[in-house]
Protein backbone atom coordinates (compact mmCIF):
# COMPACT_ATOMS: atom_id res chain seq x y z
CA UNK A 1 0.00 0.00 0.00
CA UNK A 2 1.29 3.57 -0.92
CA UNK A 3 0.25 4.37 2.60
CA UNK A 4 3.00 2.01 4.19
CA UNK A 5 5.91 3.73 1.94
CA UNK A 6 8.45 6.19 3.72
CA UNK A 7 8.96 9.76 2.93
CA UNK A 8 11.66 8.85 0.54
CA UNK A 9 9.97 5.86 -1.39
CA UNK A 10 7.08 8.22 -1.67
CA UNK A 11 9.27 10.63 -3.37
CA UNK A 12 11.01 7.84 -5.49
CA UNK A 13 7.76 6.75 -6.83
CA UNK A 14 6.59 10.23 -7.48
CA UNK A 15 9.59 11.15 -9.95
CA UNK A 16 9.28 7.62 -11.48
CA UNK A 17 5.54 8.94 -11.73
CA UNK A 18 6.28 12.08 -13.40
CA UNK A 19 9.01 10.95 -15.52
CA UNK A 20 6.07 8.61 -17.17
CA UNK A 21 4.00 10.72 -17.33
CA UNK A 22 5.85 13.42 -19.24
CA UNK A 23 7.47 10.52 -21.34
CA UNK A 24 4.17 9.59 -22.65
CA UNK A 25 2.38 12.81 -22.71
CA UNK A 26 4.60 15.26 -23.48
CA UNK A 27 5.82 18.20 -20.63
CA UNK A 28 2.85 20.75 -21.55
CA UNK A 29 -0.03 18.14 -21.59
CA UNK A 30 1.34 16.21 -18.53
CA UNK A 31 -0.56 16.61 -15.09
CA UNK A 32 -0.13 16.14 -11.45
CA UNK A 33 -3.37 14.03 -11.62
CA UNK A 34 -1.49 11.50 -14.05
CA UNK A 35 1.87 11.52 -12.02
CA UNK A 36 -0.18 10.60 -8.80
CA UNK A 37 -1.83 7.76 -10.57
CA UNK A 38 1.09 6.40 -12.14
CA UNK A 39 2.60 6.49 -8.74
CA UNK A 40 -0.03 4.84 -6.69
CA UNK A 41 -0.07 7.97 -3.92
CA UNK A 42 -2.16 10.27 -2.97
CA UNK A 43 -2.53 14.12 -3.91
CA UNK A 44 -2.02 15.50 -0.53
CA UNK A 45 1.37 13.22 -0.75
CA UNK A 46 2.50 14.63 -3.54
CA UNK A 47 2.03 18.27 -2.82
CA UNK A 48 3.97 17.71 0.62
CA UNK A 49 6.95 16.39 -1.26
CA UNK A 50 6.78 19.10 -4.29
CA UNK A 51 4.99 22.25 -4.96
CA UNK A 52 3.94 22.09 -8.10
CA UNK A 53 4.37 19.91 -12.17
CA UNK A 54 7.40 22.14 -12.20
CA UNK A 55 9.62 21.21 -9.19
CA UNK A 56 8.45 17.59 -9.38
CA UNK A 57 9.52 17.55 -13.19
CA UNK A 58 12.97 19.65 -12.33
CA UNK A 59 13.15 16.97 -9.42
CA UNK A 60 12.85 14.05 -11.71
CA UNK A 61 15.36 15.29 -14.13
CA UNK A 62 17.55 16.45 -11.79
CA UNK A 63 17.87 12.52 -10.91
CA UNK A 64 17.67 10.72 -14.24
CA UNK A 65 20.48 13.06 -15.65
CA UNK A 66 23.68 12.19 -13.99
CA UNK A 67 22.57 8.67 -14.21
CA UNK A 68 22.02 8.09 -17.68
CA UNK A 69 24.81 10.65 -18.13
CA UNK A 70 27.62 8.53 -16.10
CA UNK A 71 25.89 5.71 -17.66
CA UNK A 72 26.47 6.35 -21.25
CA UNK A 73 30.38 7.93 -20.36
CA UNK A 74 31.14 4.58 -18.66
CA UNK A 75 30.09 2.69 -21.47
CA UNK A 76 32.53 4.44 -23.77
CA UNK A 77 35.33 4.73 -21.80
CA UNK A 78 34.91 1.19 -21.09
CA UNK A 79 35.39 -0.01 -24.89
CA UNK A 80 38.25 0.38 -27.40
CA UNK A 81 38.59 4.10 -28.91
CA UNK A 82 37.11 2.45 -32.50
CA UNK A 83 34.26 1.35 -30.94
CA UNK A 84 33.08 4.08 -28.76
CA UNK A 85 30.69 5.37 -31.64
CA UNK A 86 28.68 3.09 -32.01
CA UNK A 87 28.39 2.01 -28.11
CA UNK A 88 27.22 5.58 -27.70
CA UNK A 89 24.37 4.82 -30.03
CA UNK A 90 23.60 1.66 -28.85
CA UNK A 91 23.21 3.21 -25.65
CA UNK A 92 20.83 5.85 -26.49
CA UNK A 93 18.88 3.44 -29.22
CA UNK A 94 18.90 -0.35 -26.92
CA UNK A 95 15.52 -1.63 -27.76
CA UNK A 96 16.05 -3.86 -24.65
CA UNK A 97 16.03 -0.85 -22.61
CA UNK A 98 12.77 0.95 -23.40
CA UNK A 99 12.90 2.92 -19.48
CA UNK A 100 16.35 4.10 -20.98
CA UNK A 101 15.17 5.40 -24.54
CA UNK A 102 12.10 7.05 -22.58
CA UNK A 103 14.28 9.03 -20.38
CA UNK A 104 16.55 9.57 -23.09
CA UNK A 105 13.76 11.34 -24.64
CA UNK A 106 12.60 13.08 -21.73
CA UNK A 107 16.37 14.81 -20.99
CA UNK A 108 17.40 15.52 -24.23
CA UNK A 109 13.96 16.70 -26.08
CA UNK A 110 10.55 16.82 -23.93
CA UNK A 111 12.57 19.17 -21.19
CA UNK A 112 12.87 21.58 -23.95
CA UNK A 113 9.25 22.21 -23.23
CA UNK A 114 9.57 23.44 -19.30
CA UNK A 115 9.85 26.43 -17.73
CA UNK A 116 13.00 28.49 -17.52
CA UNK A 117 14.46 26.43 -14.80
CA UNK A 118 13.69 23.10 -16.41
CA UNK A 119 15.50 24.20 -20.04
CA UNK A 120 18.50 25.63 -17.69
CA UNK A 121 19.33 22.37 -16.48
CA UNK A 122 19.03 20.50 -19.95
CA UNK A 123 21.31 22.91 -21.15
CA UNK A 124 24.15 22.53 -18.66
CA UNK A 125 23.42 18.94 -19.20
CA UNK A 126 23.81 18.81 -22.37
CA UNK A 127 26.64 21.32 -22.35
CA UNK A 128 28.16 18.43 -20.03
CA UNK A 129 27.88 15.66 -22.64
CA UNK A 130 29.22 18.09 -25.22
CA UNK A 131 32.28 18.60 -23.48
CA UNK A 132 33.02 14.78 -22.48
CA UNK A 133 32.75 13.76 -26.16
CA UNK A 134 34.56 17.15 -27.65
CA UNK A 135 37.13 15.89 -25.43
CA UNK A 136 37.26 12.94 -26.54
CA UNK A 137 37.26 13.80 -30.56
CA UNK A 138 40.03 15.90 -29.35
CA UNK A 139 42.22 12.97 -28.48
CA UNK A 140 42.15 9.46 -30.04
CA UNK A 141 44.88 7.26 -29.66
CA UNK A 142 47.64 7.45 -32.18
CA UNK A 143 46.99 6.04 -35.69
CA UNK A 144 43.12 6.34 -34.81
CA UNK A 145 40.83 8.41 -36.89
CA UNK A 146 38.46 10.55 -35.59
CA UNK A 147 35.15 12.61 -36.33
CA UNK A 148 35.69 16.22 -38.02
CA UNK A 149 32.68 17.83 -36.68
CA UNK A 150 31.74 19.71 -33.65
CA UNK A 151 30.07 18.22 -30.41
CA UNK A 152 27.39 20.09 -30.59
CA UNK A 153 26.17 19.34 -34.08
CA UNK A 154 27.27 15.80 -33.61
CA UNK A 155 25.08 15.17 -30.53
CA UNK A 156 22.46 17.64 -32.15
CA UNK A 157 22.11 15.60 -35.51
CA UNK A 158 21.86 12.07 -33.06
CA UNK A 159 19.12 13.87 -30.89
CA UNK A 160 16.73 14.80 -33.57
CA UNK A 161 17.12 11.56 -35.72
CA UNK A 162 16.09 9.50 -32.62
CA UNK A 163 13.63 12.08 -31.11
CA UNK A 164 11.85 11.87 -34.30
CA UNK A 165 11.20 8.31 -34.88
CA UNK A 166 8.73 6.03 -32.89
CA UNK A 167 11.40 3.62 -30.17
CA UNK A 168 9.97 -0.11 -30.79
CA UNK A 169 10.81 -3.00 -29.44
CA UNK A 170 11.88 -4.46 -33.19
CA UNK A 171 15.62 -5.29 -33.21
CA UNK A 172 15.89 -5.19 -36.66
CA UNK A 173 14.52 -1.66 -37.22
CA UNK A 174 16.75 -0.22 -34.39
CA UNK A 175 19.53 -2.42 -35.75
CA UNK A 176 18.57 0.02 -39.16
CA UNK A 177 18.16 3.22 -37.11
CA UNK A 178 22.14 1.94 -35.77
CA UNK A 179 23.25 1.19 -39.13
CA UNK A 180 22.06 4.35 -40.98
CA UNK A 181 22.95 6.67 -37.98
CA UNK A 182 26.52 5.25 -38.01
CA UNK A 183 26.54 6.10 -41.83
CA UNK A 184 26.03 9.53 -41.36
CA UNK A 185 28.33 10.10 -38.30
CA UNK A 186 31.02 7.99 -39.72
CA UNK A 187 30.85 10.46 -42.95
CA UNK A 188 33.28 12.58 -41.16
CA UNK A 189 35.64 10.63 -40.35
CA UNK A 190 39.37 11.81 -41.07
CA UNK A 191 42.52 9.70 -41.49
CA UNK A 192 44.68 9.67 -38.67
CA UNK A 193 47.08 12.63 -37.79
CA UNK A 194 44.39 15.24 -39.94
CA UNK A 195 43.73 18.46 -38.11
CA UNK A 196 39.98 18.16 -36.34
CA UNK A 197 38.91 21.26 -36.37
CA UNK A 198 37.36 22.22 -32.65
CA UNK A 199 34.22 23.92 -31.80
CA UNK A 200 36.18 26.65 -30.79
CA UNK A 201 38.22 27.16 -34.05
CA UNK A 202 34.78 26.63 -35.93
CA UNK A 203 33.34 29.73 -33.33
CA UNK A 204 36.43 32.15 -34.34
CA UNK A 205 36.45 31.33 -38.11
CA UNK A 206 32.39 32.74 -37.90
CA UNK A 207 33.59 35.36 -35.58
CA UNK A 208 34.68 36.80 -39.16
CA UNK A 209 31.23 36.88 -40.51
CA UNK A 210 29.70 38.73 -37.72
CA UNK A 211 30.50 41.98 -38.64
CA UNK A 212 30.33 42.02 -41.98
CA UNK A 213 27.04 42.46 -43.66
CA UNK A 214 24.36 39.06 -44.23
CA UNK A 215 24.74 37.73 -47.84
CA UNK A 216 22.71 35.91 -50.06
CA UNK A 217 19.68 37.68 -52.56
CA UNK A 218 16.50 37.66 -50.95
CA UNK A 219 18.20 38.41 -47.38
CA UNK A 220 15.58 40.71 -46.10
CA UNK A 221 16.32 40.68 -42.56
CA UNK A 222 12.91 40.23 -41.61
CA UNK A 223 11.11 42.24 -44.11
CA UNK A 224 9.65 44.63 -42.38
CA UNK A 225 8.33 42.69 -39.75
CA UNK A 226 10.79 43.37 -37.28
CA UNK A 227 8.98 46.55 -35.90
CA UNK A 228 7.52 46.41 -32.79
CA UNK A 229 4.20 47.38 -31.74
CA UNK A 230 5.30 50.18 -29.38
CA UNK A 231 6.88 51.57 -33.36
CA UNK A 232 3.33 50.58 -35.08
CA UNK A 233 0.88 53.39 -35.12
CA UNK A 234 -2.01 52.92 -33.94
CA UNK A 235 -5.84 52.65 -35.76
CA UNK A 236 -7.89 55.78 -34.75
CA UNK A 237 -10.28 55.20 -31.60
CA UNK A 238 -13.74 54.97 -32.67
CA UNK A 239 -15.30 54.60 -36.07
CA UNK A 240 -13.28 55.10 -39.18
CA UNK A 241 -13.30 54.75 -42.86
CA UNK A 242 -11.12 52.29 -43.08
CA UNK A 243 -12.17 49.39 -44.77
CA UNK A 244 -12.70 46.61 -42.63
CA UNK A 245 -9.85 44.01 -44.31
CA UNK A 246 -7.33 46.59 -43.37
CA UNK A 247 -8.67 46.98 -39.74
CA UNK A 248 -8.79 43.24 -39.60
CA UNK A 249 -5.05 42.78 -41.40
CA UNK A 250 -3.87 45.50 -38.97
CA UNK A 251 -5.22 44.04 -35.42
CA UNK A 252 -3.49 40.37 -36.92
CA UNK A 253 0.02 41.89 -37.26
CA UNK A 254 -0.36 43.39 -33.89
CA UNK A 255 -1.41 40.47 -31.73
CA UNK A 256 1.39 38.07 -33.47
CA UNK A 257 3.72 40.17 -33.27
CA UNK A 258 2.89 40.78 -29.46
CA UNK A 259 2.70 37.32 -29.03
CA UNK A 260 6.24 36.37 -30.41
CA UNK A 261 7.33 39.72 -28.41
CA UNK A 262 5.75 38.40 -24.47
CA UNK A 263 6.16 34.47 -24.96
CA UNK A 264 9.99 35.61 -25.87
CA UNK A 265 9.91 37.35 -22.14
CA UNK A 266 7.95 34.92 -20.41
CA UNK A 267 7.25 31.36 -22.31
CA UNK A 268 4.42 30.15 -24.08
CA UNK A 269 3.61 28.55 -21.03
CA UNK A 270 3.69 31.18 -18.81
CA UNK A 271 1.76 33.86 -21.21
CA UNK A 272 -2.02 34.20 -21.04
CA UNK A 273 -4.49 35.87 -23.29
CA UNK A 274 -4.57 38.84 -21.20
CA UNK A 275 -0.65 39.62 -21.83
CA UNK A 276 -1.10 39.48 -25.60
CA UNK A 277 -3.68 41.49 -25.49
CA UNK A 278 -2.12 44.02 -23.44
CA UNK A 279 1.47 43.98 -25.49
CA UNK A 280 -0.69 44.31 -28.61
CA UNK A 281 -2.68 47.42 -27.24
CA UNK A 282 -6.29 45.93 -28.45
CA UNK A 283 -8.67 44.13 -26.68
CA UNK A 284 -10.19 40.75 -25.85
CA UNK A 285 -12.82 40.99 -28.19
CA UNK A 286 -10.25 41.99 -30.81
CA UNK A 287 -8.07 39.29 -29.73
CA UNK A 288 -11.41 36.76 -30.39
CA UNK A 289 -12.21 37.64 -33.32
CA UNK A 290 -9.30 37.10 -35.00
CA UNK A 291 -8.37 33.59 -32.73
CA UNK A 292 -9.89 31.19 -30.93
CA UNK A 293 -6.83 30.92 -28.37
CA UNK A 294 -3.38 31.26 -27.23
CA UNK A 295 -2.16 28.29 -29.03
CA UNK A 296 -4.03 29.13 -32.51
CA UNK A 297 -2.42 32.64 -32.68
CA UNK A 298 1.00 30.96 -31.69
CA UNK A 299 0.69 28.95 -34.95
CA UNK A 300 0.07 31.81 -36.56
CA UNK A 301 3.05 33.65 -35.94
CA UNK A 302 5.13 30.28 -36.28
CA UNK A 303 3.33 29.58 -39.79
CA UNK A 304 4.19 33.23 -41.03
CA UNK A 305 7.50 33.00 -39.76
CA UNK A 306 8.54 30.15 -41.40
CA UNK A 307 6.92 30.47 -44.69
CA UNK A 308 8.67 33.61 -44.68
CA UNK A 309 12.14 31.79 -43.52
CA UNK A 310 12.09 29.47 -46.23
CA UNK A 311 10.44 32.23 -48.86
CA UNK A 312 13.75 33.80 -48.14
CA UNK A 313 16.93 30.96 -47.61
CA UNK A 314 15.04 29.75 -50.91
CA UNK A 315 15.60 32.89 -53.40
CA UNK A 316 18.90 32.83 -52.00
CA UNK A 317 19.83 28.95 -52.67
CA UNK A 318 19.54 29.34 -55.84
CA UNK A 319 21.91 32.86 -56.65
CA UNK A 320 24.59 30.13 -56.40
CA UNK A 321 26.88 29.12 -58.94
CA UNK A 322 27.88 26.27 -57.31
CA UNK A 323 25.72 23.37 -54.89
CA UNK A 324 28.40 24.69 -52.06
CA UNK A 325 27.68 28.36 -52.80
CA UNK A 326 23.87 27.88 -52.68
CA UNK A 327 24.05 25.89 -49.50
CA UNK A 328 26.20 29.17 -48.15
CA UNK A 329 24.16 31.58 -49.48
CA UNK A 330 20.87 29.82 -48.19
CA UNK A 331 21.69 29.40 -44.94
CA UNK A 332 23.42 33.16 -44.75
CA UNK A 333 19.82 34.53 -45.94
CA UNK A 334 18.04 32.25 -43.13
CA UNK A 335 20.59 33.35 -40.46
CA UNK A 336 20.00 36.66 -41.39
CA UNK A 337 16.37 36.68 -41.56
CA UNK A 338 16.34 34.78 -37.74
CA UNK A 339 18.62 37.19 -36.71
CA UNK A 340 16.80 40.45 -37.67
CA UNK A 341 13.70 38.89 -35.88
CA UNK A 342 14.71 37.97 -32.19
CA UNK A 343 11.23 37.79 -31.17
CA UNK A 344 9.92 35.33 -34.04
CA UNK A 345 13.38 33.15 -33.67
CA UNK A 346 12.79 32.38 -29.88
CA UNK A 347 9.52 31.41 -30.98
CA UNK A 348 10.20 29.54 -33.98
CA UNK A 349 13.51 27.54 -31.96
CA UNK A 350 12.62 27.11 -28.62
CA UNK A 351 8.96 27.42 -27.94
CA UNK A 352 7.04 24.97 -30.48
CA UNK A 353 8.44 22.15 -28.13
CA UNK A 354 6.22 23.89 -25.43
CA UNK A 355 3.45 24.68 -27.84
CA UNK A 356 1.69 20.90 -28.71
CA UNK A 357 2.57 18.47 -31.41
CA UNK A 358 0.81 20.68 -34.20
CA UNK A 359 3.75 23.30 -33.50
CA UNK A 360 6.43 20.60 -33.96
CA UNK A 361 5.04 19.14 -36.12
CA UNK A 362 5.65 22.28 -38.46
CA UNK A 363 9.42 22.26 -37.69
CA UNK A 364 9.52 19.07 -38.61
CA UNK A 365 8.11 19.80 -42.14
CA UNK A 366 10.43 22.95 -42.51
CA UNK A 367 12.93 20.87 -41.65
CA UNK A 368 12.17 17.79 -44.06
CA UNK A 369 11.98 21.09 -46.86
CA UNK A 370 14.96 22.73 -45.96
CA UNK A 371 16.86 19.00 -46.20
CA UNK A 372 15.54 19.21 -50.20
CA UNK A 373 18.60 21.68 -50.39
CA UNK A 374 21.06 19.09 -49.96
CA UNK A 375 19.68 16.41 -52.50
CA UNK A 376 22.10 17.49 -54.98
CA UNK A 377 24.68 16.35 -52.78
CA UNK A 378 23.85 12.74 -52.83
CA UNK A 379 24.89 12.85 -56.75
CA UNK A 380 28.12 14.47 -55.88
CA UNK A 381 29.90 11.04 -55.84
CA UNK A 382 29.79 6.93 -56.00
CA UNK A 383 30.39 7.32 -52.16
CA UNK A 384 27.83 9.73 -51.56
CA UNK A 385 25.23 8.26 -54.10
CA UNK A 386 25.38 5.05 -51.20
CA UNK A 387 24.61 7.38 -48.16
CA UNK A 388 20.75 6.68 -46.59
CA UNK A 389 18.44 9.95 -46.94
CA UNK A 390 18.61 9.50 -42.81
CA UNK A 391 21.33 11.82 -43.23
CA UNK A 392 19.47 14.78 -44.81
CA UNK A 393 17.46 14.29 -41.38
CA UNK A 394 20.85 14.18 -39.07
CA UNK A 395 22.33 17.24 -41.04
CA UNK A 396 18.73 19.65 -40.04
CA UNK A 397 18.45 18.14 -37.17
CA UNK A 398 22.58 19.60 -36.27
CA UNK A 399 21.66 22.75 -37.43
CA UNK A 400 18.31 23.43 -35.90
CA UNK A 401 20.66 22.57 -32.55
CA UNK A 402 22.97 25.27 -33.27
CA UNK A 403 20.28 27.45 -33.92
CA UNK A 404 18.33 26.39 -30.80
CA UNK A 405 21.49 26.72 -28.58
CA UNK A 406 21.97 30.21 -29.92
CA UNK A 407 18.30 31.34 -28.78
CA UNK A 408 18.02 29.69 -25.89
CA UNK A 409 21.19 32.37 -24.83
CA UNK A 410 19.95 35.02 -26.80
CA UNK A 411 22.28 35.05 -29.29
CA UNK A 412 20.23 35.25 -32.40
CA UNK A 413 21.70 38.38 -33.62
CA UNK A 414 25.54 36.90 -33.71
CA UNK A 415 24.00 33.86 -35.94
CA UNK A 416 26.00 34.91 -38.37
CA UNK A 417 29.02 33.47 -36.73
CA UNK A 418 27.35 29.75 -36.67
CA UNK A 419 27.26 29.82 -40.35
CA UNK A 420 30.84 28.38 -41.40
CA UNK A 421 29.98 25.17 -39.27
CA UNK A 422 26.35 25.18 -40.63
CA UNK A 423 27.55 24.64 -44.18
CA UNK A 424 30.35 22.82 -42.92
CA UNK A 425 28.06 20.19 -41.62
CA UNK A 426 25.67 20.23 -44.36
CA UNK A 427 28.53 19.43 -47.37
CA UNK A 428 31.33 16.93 -45.60
CA UNK A 429 29.04 14.07 -45.75
CA UNK A 430 28.71 14.71 -49.61
CA UNK A 431 32.31 15.89 -50.72
CA UNK A 432 33.98 14.48 -47.79
CA UNK A 433 35.43 16.37 -44.26
CA UNK A 434 38.83 18.08 -46.01
CA UNK A 435 37.04 19.31 -49.28
CA UNK A 436 34.57 20.66 -47.71
CA UNK A 437 36.69 22.72 -44.98
CA UNK A 438 38.24 23.85 -47.99
CA UNK A 439 35.59 25.18 -49.68
CA UNK A 440 34.43 26.48 -46.22
CA UNK A 441 37.40 28.27 -45.60
CA UNK A 442 37.37 30.26 -48.68
CA UNK A 443 33.62 30.84 -48.65
CA UNK A 444 34.25 32.59 -45.30
CA UNK A 445 37.55 34.43 -45.98
CA UNK A 446 34.96 35.88 -49.52
CA UNK A 447 31.98 36.82 -47.69
CA UNK A 448 34.28 38.33 -44.48
CA UNK A 449 35.75 40.43 -46.94
CA UNK A 450 32.10 41.81 -48.81
CA UNK A 451 31.49 45.34 -47.57
CA UNK A 452 27.61 45.57 -46.15
CA UNK A 453 26.78 47.39 -49.25
CA UNK A 454 27.19 44.44 -51.29
CA UNK A 455 26.13 41.51 -48.54
CA UNK A 456 23.13 41.25 -50.71
CA UNK A 457 25.48 39.87 -53.46
CA UNK A 458 25.98 35.69 -53.79
CA UNK A 459 29.54 35.00 -52.84
CA UNK A 460 32.69 34.91 -54.63
CA UNK A 461 33.51 31.57 -56.42
CA UNK A 462 35.41 30.76 -53.68
CA UNK A 463 32.74 27.74 -53.62
CA UNK A 464 34.85 26.14 -56.60
CA UNK A 465 36.55 22.86 -55.51
CA UNK A 466 39.55 23.61 -52.83
CA UNK A 467 43.07 22.69 -53.57
CA UNK A 468 44.37 19.11 -53.70
CA UNK A 469 45.83 20.06 -49.81
CA UNK A 470 42.30 20.33 -48.47
CA UNK A 471 40.88 16.83 -50.44
CA UNK A 472 39.20 14.41 -47.84
CA UNK A 473 41.45 11.17 -47.05
CA UNK A 474 41.84 8.28 -49.34
CA UNK A 475 39.22 5.88 -49.72
CA UNK A 476 41.19 3.20 -47.84
CA UNK A 477 41.24 5.49 -44.96
CA UNK A 478 37.79 6.66 -45.11
CA UNK A 479 36.95 2.47 -44.94
CA UNK A 480 39.61 2.04 -42.29
CA UNK A 481 37.53 4.70 -40.04
CA UNK A 482 34.00 4.23 -40.76
CA UNK A 483 33.94 2.17 -37.89
CA UNK A 484 36.01 3.65 -35.40
CA UNK A 485 34.43 7.35 -35.69
CA UNK A 486 31.08 6.96 -36.12
CA UNK A 487 28.11 7.95 -33.25
CA UNK A 488 30.16 9.92 -31.02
Amino acid sequence: MASKLTPAGQRERLLAGMAKAVARRGYTDATVAQAIAYAGVSRSTFYEHFEDKEDCFLASFSALAPVLGEELLQAVQDVPWEQKPRVMLSVVLDPSKSDTAMHWRLLLTQARAGEPRIRAAREQFVERLEQAFEALLEAPPEGIPTLDIPAKALLGGVRSVISTRRYTHDAHEQGLLLDDLETWTGSYAVSPGYARRSSAEWDELGLGLCDSGFGGAGDERGAGATRGNAERPRLPRGRNRLPANVVASEHHTRIVEATAHVIRAKGYTATTIADIVAAAGTSRGVFYGQFQNKQEVFLAAQTMALEKGLTTASAAFFTGRTWPEQVWNGLDALFGYLAGLPDLAHLMLIEPYAAGVAALDRILDTMRTLSLFLEEGYHRSPRAEQLPRICSDAIAGAIHELLCHAAQNDRVPELRQLLPQAVYVALAPFLGPGKARGIVDELAASSAAQPASSAAQPASSAAQPASSAAQPASSAAQTASSAAAVGA
